[in-house]
């Protein structure tokens, strides 16, 4: 009985999972940095990158940046169980989204065309354009690790005490209802 109700319910959707998820992670009360925030955990880099927080990051970040330009120009191909391919609609709000708080279900708003990356620092938010309007990088390697070195740099000029009263992640560690 429940599986016809899913195959039904499935039937004029492309994921039925998407709408679950989305519901479970927007209504979301409890704090969500402990609670929902997915996370990944990356294997040593065997490069020199592996001992350089600067030079792993921009070799991620640049790898992120080849994968963007692959969703947006729709190139990406899909990944597959047994030969079927799946549902690649969830790549479309991976890059360029912002979680939106409200006091009853957060949003989630995506910018298909949006041209920086944001990096926090000590607390504090940088940004800085490294994707072309066609889509193709608009940043070297050399240009964007040059930006995280002076983003570290004026991120260690603000003192400490006025880092920790201004800092954006301080927010979303309580319930929802009490900063949204």
């Amino acid at each position: 009985e429940i599986q016809e109700a899913l195959i039904e319910y499935a039937a004029g959707e492309t994921s039925y999972m998407e709408k679950f998820w989305d519901d479970a992670y927007l209504y979301q009360e409890a704090p969500i940095v402990v609670n929902t925030n997915p996370c990944f955990i990356l294997e040593d880099d065997p490069g020199k990158a592996s001992h350089d927080q600067v030079a792993r990051a921009t070799s991620i970040c640049m790898s992120t940046l080849k994968l963007v330009r692959l969703v947006r120009r729709e190139l990406l191909e899909p990944d597959m169980i047994k030969h079927i391919p799946l549902s690649m609609d969830q790549y479309e709000t991976v890059f360029g989204s912002a979680r939106i708080p409200s006091a009853d279900r957060d949003e989630v708003i995506t910018d298909h065309k949006s041209t920086h990356i944001v990096v926090l620092c000590r607390g504090q938010a940088f940004y800085f354009d490294c994707v072309a309007e066609d889509g193709s990088l608009a940043i070297t390697a050399d240009e964007f690790s040059n930006n995280l070195h002076q983003i570290i740099e004026n991120a260690l000029k603000v003192d400490a005490e006025e880092v920790a009263e201004n800092a954006v992640p301080v927010f979303t560690t309580t319930s929802r209802s009490k900063w949204a």
